[in-house]
């Protein structure tokens, strides 16, 4: 069974406009569904964007079988039922949207926004599955465009799920590094501490990590 850890830190601004969701597939408890969020600063309503968009994109996951996540059409139709739910929420504003299962050693799901997704396989290869994601229009604005992603990997495996805010002042090189040495609550530990190296505490952006390991 996979393990899940997260953290999240609120941004010098005070309120945490970060959201995370996770939970097992309802038929098959070995499958794991994942949503992570990240408010548009500076606008209205970006926490409760990011709070519903994970909301509904694991709730729309959670309705269709494991084989039909497969399917990037799925996605596609999981994470514009986001967008278009947020869009009508009179207090929701924008939002970024990373939602993803994790299934027989494979990971399958779509994003829109700044907020990534990355891979360390076997062999300690790293693969940004968000690189070629779309970042405007976002979720929220019933308009926003995706990306999609699939990839295998053998164990072992970590896939992190991280806000702008993470890659930002961590940066990618020691981000990798990181999760490469470390394993477990000692990777989202070690990560922590690095973006408070970085950027003093509380950090310029909320900060908050997603990992999902073997």
């Amino acid at each position: 069974m996979p393990s899940i850890f997260s953290y999240t830190l609120a941004g010098h601004w005070g309120e945490n406009q970060d959201a995370f969701k996770f939970r097992s597939h309802p038929r098959d408890p070995e499958v794991f569904l994942c949503a992570l969020a990240d408010g548009q600063g500076g606008h209205r309503g970006g926490a409760e964007a990011a709070r519903r968009a994970c909301d509904v994109g694991i709730d729309a996951a959670a309705c269709h079988s494991t084989r039909e996540l497969l399917s990037r059409n799925i996605w596609i139709d999981i994470l514009k039922r986001a967008d278009h739910v947020v869009a009508r929420e009179p207090v929701a504003g924008f939002t970024t949207l990373v939602a993803f299962c994790v299934m027989a050693e494979r990971v399958v799901g779509g994003s829109c926004g700044d907020s990534a997704a990355i891979l360390i396989g076997s062999r300690s290869e790293a693969t940004i599955l968000t690189a070629r994601q779309p970042k405007n229009p976002p979720i929220g604005s019933g308009r926003a465009r995706f990306g999609c992603f699939k990839a295998a990997f053998s164990r072992p495996w970590v896939l992190l799920a991280v806000s702008d805010g993470v890659w930002k002042y961590t940066g990618w090189e020691p981000l990798l590094e990181i999760t490469h040495e470390q394993s477990g609550e000692q990777t989202v530990t070690a990560l922590r501490r690095r973006g408070q190296a970085a950027t003093h505490c509380p950090p310029p952006d909320d900060f908050t990590i997603l990992m999902v390991t073997e």
